[in-house]
């Protein structure tokens, strides 16, 4: 899927480079090309000087095939305006903004956008909002019947470890985001509240496993 990262500080090159980690077309933006640096020596994904609410810039970004935008500047305006933008005159899918105060999360929130806070695990919050718990699915092959989903882990998940997971759903559990991070080496793990879970499953299994992760 298509993501688009307005702020190439702490917060925004951590989701970039987790987001491109795991095989997403990634794009971040920024006004100052030296932000880039905080991006892995690995990343993939396109680099682009400029600003987040510049329309020519976000449409370079690829933001009309976008699913997901994120604005984690240094700025509450910067980042709500940039957001609008992306909600409104894109119709992008998700769509997260940073707030650092109160005022600013209110105005923000009453525009059915998703907002952070500059406090805790804030890149693991943005990961969480992109990626809601109605379960996306990430890739489907028509040839095998095989998709692949990801969802994210709230409070009312009953189910507590991957074995149990996949016991009950017969779908194969890839890896987890966890605090930002993938995790691969998985068997033995229990599923925490905020995990964002990759799984691959038969497509005759993916309603029953949307209806399980919906509890």
């Amino acid at each position: 899927m298509k993501f688009i990262i307005f702020g190439s500080g702490h917060v925004g090159s951590n989701i970039a480079n987790t987001l491109d980690e795991i095989g997403h077309n990634v794009s971040i933006i920024d006004s100052d090309p030296s932000s880039f640096r905080r991006l892995s020596s690995s990343f993939s994904g396109e680099r682009i000087v400029g600003e987040g609410y510049n329309l020519k810039t976000l449409k370079s970004a690829g933001i009309e095939k976008a699913y997901g935008f994120v604005a984690v500047s240094s700025n509450d305006n910067t980042n709500f305006v940039s957001a609008r933008i992306a909600k409104e005159h894109f119709n992008v899918n998700q769509v997260v903004a940073q707030v650092y105060n109160d005022k600013s999360e209110k105005l923000v929130s009453r525009f059915e956008i998703k907002t952070v806070s500059s406090f805790g695990w804030t890149a693991n919050q943005v990961l969480n909002r992109l990626i809601t718990t109605d379960g996306i699915i990430d890739y489907t092959d028509d040839a095998y019947s095989v998709s692949q989903l990801q969802f994210s882990v709230d409070s009312n998940f009953s189910i507590k470890t991957v074995s149990d997971f996949e016991q009950k759903t017969n779908a194969k559990i890839s890896y987890i985001v966890r605090n930002g991070q993938p995790h691969i080496h998985i068997d033995k793990s229990k599923i925490l509240e905020n995990d964002i879970i990759h799984v691959t499953l038969h497509n005759d299994d993916i309603e029953k496993v949307k209806r399980m992760i919906n509890v």
